[in-house]
């Protein structure tokens, strides 16, 4: 059968878009027997995004591997990376859209301890599964899209970012579901706190989120008092003691990331 492939249309969704969930529904219907044994042997395709729009591809998953599988060893098929994929800190932050089964068998790759997710409950299956045999933690934060209106809490962001600044989380993954605009805002202000500059900072993001960049996304960055967590900064060794000291953290209430495993 025929996996949804993902796009631009549910960049707004709060929680996990339909559209990934069926993804992960098509692809446990195509393989054999889906007991969880298997859940690191997908390797096909190309990295890709899902789209509730376009329902059906030229050919199934299967067909895909196994034409593939006739031109290229097996090491070169099964290591694709999730969409919007990059190091934010070489070896330790990375980000991406919400990984997809394809994609398992490269995050393992990068031996993950912690991932940091930006959308709510509830997950697809397989990827909790996939979570708890490869021993990954989860912190889950909901980061809201801002549409319409900035609906992003300065309080919401410095509870992500202090799993960001927390060594202890590293090799760390950042994703929302496509990795442009709530994960785009996270690393925005982390390089904040870093004291990054904003032109800098700026054009990052719009590398990943392109032409669906937002100005409200943008508001959000430049008005975020990175202040509040220079102390949280400085004691993850990120910031030298002659840097200036900040505020209390309490002016944002921060709070620490909920922590769950799977």
């Amino acid at each position: 059968m025929s996996i949804p492939d993902p796009s631009s249309s549910y960049d707004d969704f709060e929680g996990v878009h339909p559209a990934i969930i069926r993804a992960y529904d098509a692809w446990a219907e195509s393989v054999d027997s889906f007991d969880g044994s298997d859940i690191y042997g997908i390797g096909v395709g190309s990295s890709r995004e899902v789209s509730p729009e376009r329902t059906s591809l030229a050919t199934s998953p299967s067909q895909r591997k196994l034409s593939i599988s006739c031109i290229a060893p097996a090491r070169l098929t099964s290591h694709i990376p999730p969409t919007n994929f990059g190091a934010v800190m070489p070896g330790e932050i990375f980000r991406s859209q919400f990984p997809l089964p394809e994609n398992f068998s490269f995050l393992k790759t990068l031996k993950l301890k912690t991932i940091l997710t930006l959308v709510p409950e509830p997950y697809p299956q397989p990827y909790v599964q996939f979570l708890d045999d490869a021993g990954i933690k989860q912190i889950r934060v909901h980061v809201p899209a801002n549409k319409e209106v900035i609906k992003i809490e300065p309080a919401t962001m410095a509870q992500a970012l202090g799993a960001v600044l927390d060594r202890s989380n590293y090799p760390l993954l950042i994703h929302c579901n496509k990795g442009k605009h709530r994960t785009g805002c996270v690393v925005a202000c982390f390089r904040k706190v870093l004291g990054a500059d904003l032109d800098s900072i700026l054009h990052e993001y719009h590398t990943y989120a392109g032409r669906k960049a937002r100005v409200l996304d943008q508001d959000f960055i430049r008005s975020f008092d990175e202040r509040a967590l220079l102390w949280l900064a400085r004691e993850n060794g990120y910031l030298s003691d002659d840097e200036p000291r900040s505020e209390s953290p309490s002016v944002m209430n921060m709070q620490l990331p909920s922590r769950t495993r799977g």
